[in-house]
């Protein structure tokens, strides 16, 4: 295995320091109650402490940023929570990061969300095994909650008060088309459930947002990503769907007091004030909506609108941050991951945000006023990113198995 491992090291290495093949941008945004920020990012995470901002890498918990978004959430305490597809991670200080005993450590965590209450739910998929829903109260261990699902596939997480909503799938059979359900708890164990009727190439949903007994989701397609959604609202008490708005690749939703905010991927940030009709507002393209310091703000794209985070209300947008304020890695514990993995991904960091990380600069940048440009390896296949990711899975396994397993998890005051 150490051969396979240094194999892989050495074929992954042009990849990993020639940057990620994904074009750079924020995908979440959670603020601790001493109004610092925890980013999900394409690269992995950043922060905001006071007013300086730092980026932080997805090899720390073992993740490929070419090719999988972590999923981000943050405790009562402000420990970060992170679903993967290698397992479940924890860390209170966006450096060191842990894994819990048992499935959680090893199975596809596919979503986690907080429960309003200081806890955190995480959904896992066994792929080939019973996928379960799971919940840690503040600084409790995780535990089960119910029976495992039979035959169904957890696909998302959605907590609103003290409902969580869920979409669970059953998948495409020889014998059985695909169908696709929503569900709703009071209390994480019992679950209400209605079938959503899947039209043309639609194969899956998102749950963009919800309050109450009512929820709006936006149908997937297999088809395509520009092909226009349909977005359904779900009302409990008539156990209805109703299409309420069309747009293509919708990604997230948010309720303010003005009505409910959507944003697309590809661009389009839409207002209801009733959840029912929708006028655009924003041209803008986004992958978030969260609340910060009160106010709603959203992850743009920022090649196309210049911003990576904003504020938004209807007469405008206000940069709040822009990528070239990621000038450096989150000072860490030099035995953390943190410091240890993230300072060998300094260049393809510089090439996500287009500035010196740390000093570092992206490859090809000039040097000197000379108006040269850095000597930069060729790209290999793409191939590289899988390998290099194979080894970054060994070498988790080899290094965490003292420090993260040893007993669960739990957040820190």
């Amino acid at each position: 295995m150490r051969r396979l491992g240094a194999a892989l090291l050495v074929w992954g290495a042009a990849s990993v320091a020639q940057g990620h093949v994904r074009p750079a941008a924020l995908t979440a945004a959670s603020q601790r109650a001493d109004g610092s920020l925890v980013l999900g990012a394409t690269w992995g995470l950043a922060f905001r402490d006071g007013g300086e901002w730092s980026l932080g890498c997805a090899a720390a918990f073992a993740v490929d940023a070419d090719m999988e978004d972590a999923q981000v959430a943050l405790d009562g305490a402000g420990t970060i929570v992170l679903g993967t597809r290698g397992g479940l991670y924890e860390s209170s200080d966006g450096c060191t990061f842990t894994q819990p005993e048992g499935p959680l450590a090893d199975g596809w965590v596919i979503d986690v969300v907080p429960d309003g209450s200081g806890g955190v739910y995480a959904a896992l998929s066994r792929v080939f095994g019973q996928d379960q829903l799971y919940h840690r109260g503040r600084g409790e261990p995780w535990v089960a909650l119910g029976d495992p699902l039979d035959t169904l596939l957890l696909a998302q997480l959605h907590a609103s008060g003290r409902d969580l909503w869920r979409l669970v799938a059953r998948p495409l059979t020889a014998d059985a088309p695909r169908r696709l359900f929503l569900e709703r708890s009071t209390d994480g164990l019992a679950f209400e459930r209605w079938e959503i009727a899947l039209e043309g190439t639609e194969v899956g949903a998102t749950i963009l947002a919800a309050r109450g007994g009512e929820a709006h989701l936006a149908l997937r397609h297999l088809d395509g990503d520009t092909v226009p959604q349909r977005l359904l609202r779900f009302d409990v008490a008539s156990a209805t769907f109703e299409l309420v708005h069309r747009a293509p690749l919708l990604d997230a939703g948010a309720w303010t007091d003005e009505g409910l905010w959507v944003i697309g991927r590809l661009g389009g940030l839409d207002l209801s004030v009733d959840g029912r009709s929708f006028e655009p507002v924003h041209d803008v393209a986004g992958r978030c909506l969260a609340t910060i310091d009160g106010a709603l703000a959203a992850c743009l794209d920022p090649e196309r609108d210049g911003m990576a985070l904003a504020w938004v209300t209807r007469e405008e947008l206000t940069p709040i941050v822009r990528l070239e304020a990621f000038d450096s890695l989150r000072e860490c514990p030099p035995e953390s991951e943190g410091a240890l993995i993230c300072p060998d991904f300094r260049e393809a960091l510089a090439e996500d945000v287009g500035v010196p990380v740390d000093g570092v600069p992206p490859p090809g940048a000039p040097t000197g006023g000379c108006g040269c440009t850095l000597l930069t390896r060729e790209r290999a296949p793409r191939m590289e990113g899988a390998l290099a990711l194979v080894w970054l899975w060994s070498q988790r396994r080899r290094r965490r198995p003292k420090k993260a397993r040893a007993a669960p998890t739990r957040a820190k005051p």
